[in-house]
């Protein structure tokens, strides 16, 4: 199914491609002006588009906007443009199996570089994209905005090709189409990623002030306000096991990990459990733990105590915050075991770490203050 965002938001020119998760609910209303209203912010910031053409006249890669709406992936283009994907991704999409794979994986896409920051994802073509979620100008991520810089060959084309012809077999899209499409994807030099890294993130800002800019027309305020939802982490981890999704190198268990291990390093106050984890990728407690085990070497609580304390650390700077209520914000429901994990995973109680810091802190603001 594809729609255009002309016909999703009353802006004929733009145009994108959306893909619903299992159980997502309908469009509401609040949705539907949030699309009108972003799309209409970023298809007048003529500096997207021009950021678009710097980007493709360096690197030969063209800038992709994803939006999440309602647990939905809304593909948009900078300044209006009429959609430009590649051909290779035309090639890869032109039959249902392979729409469908392709949606999956820009929806990965998407959940990787808002739980990461800037990532390079190898999709299920064999082939590569560069995404940075939109950035505030506060420094914090946006939940549901991602810019895309695609796609590049990530090694030699007659190299490649095998693998791409493996991955595209079962889809049934022209191989001599997608053979020539791929073979014309650039390759990326270190200089080139590095421009294009840059590009990306500088688009990423542009994006980001839009979305500000949208939410202040709404009343809106406030940062990371999905963080704070449970469920909407549960989207980018049932899309690991989606069918139609098949990882390029690795396994899906090992993409299934990377997916948990970033959604909790974003906010592992969260109320995460083996159970709600295991139930959102569609397996079992214990086969989740078995993947988690194999894959990080530690047990998901382990894992989840630990950057717990990473964060208590963070917490634990200002000395306004009583101890156990930085254990509340960080996530332990005991003070008595946050203090115990705290000192096993930092060699130091809570109290001593804070003293520690301060002491620390004040030598360094003396020090400063001599030079």
């Amino acid at each position: 199914m594809r729609e255009s965002v002309g016909q999703l938001a009353g802006l004929s020119p733009a145009r994108a491609s959306a893909s619903r998760f299992k159980h997502a609910p309908n469009r509401s209303s609040h949705a539907r002006e949030m699309i009108d209203g972003i799309s209409r912010h970023l298809r007048e910031d003529a500096a997207l588009g021009k950021l678009n053409d710097i980007c493709q006249e360096l690197s030969g890669l063209t800038l992709v906007i994803l939006m999440r709406v309602d647990n939905e992936i809304v593909e948009l283009h900078p300044a209006g443009r009429d959609e430009c994907l590649p051909e290779f991704c035309q090639a890869y999409r032109s039959t249902v199996r392979g729409e469908e794979r392709c949606r999956t994986c820009r929806s990965l896409v998407a959940f990787s570089a808002c739980y990461r920051g800037l990532v390079e994802f190898a999709c299920h073509g064999g082939v590569s994209v560069i995404a940075a979620p939109a950035v505030r100008r506060d420094g914090t991520r946006s939940e549901r905005i991602v810019v895309a810089a695609c796609l590049f060959a990530q090694q030699p084309h007659d190299q490649g090709w095998p693998l791409i012809r493996k991955y595209a077999r079962d889809l049934g899209p022209n191989l001599k189409r997608l053979k020539q499409a791929y073979f014309e994807l650039p390759a990326m030099s270190s200089e080139r990623l590095h421009t294009v890294r840059e590009v990306t993130e500088a688009a990423a800002l542009l994006a980001g002030a839009a979305e500000e800019l949208f939410e202040s027309d709404l009343g809106q305020s406030g940062t990371n306000r999905a963080a704070q939802d449970l469920e909407s982490c549960w989207p980018g981890i049932e899309l690991t096991r989606d069918p139609s999704y098949k990882p390029q190198g690795g396994s899906v268990g090992s993409v299934l990990v990377g997916q948990v291990t970033a959604m909790v390093k974003r906010d592992p106050s969260m109320p995460f459990t083996v159970k709600s984890v295991a139930e959102a990728a569609h397996v079992t407690p214990n086969h989740f733990s078995m993947l988690f085990r194999k894959h990080t070497g530690q047990t998901f609580r382990e894992f989840l105590s630990e950057q717990r304390c990473f964060l208590a650390c963070d917490l634990l700077r200002d000395v306004r915050i009583p101890v156990g209520e930085v254990a509340r914000r960080a996530g332990f429901r005991d003070s008595a075991y946050f203090s115990r994990r705290f000192k096993t995973v930092t060699g130091k109680s809570p109290t001593e770490w804070r003293l520690s810091t301060a002491e620390f802190e004040s030598t360094r603001e003396r020090s400063g203050a001599i030079e």
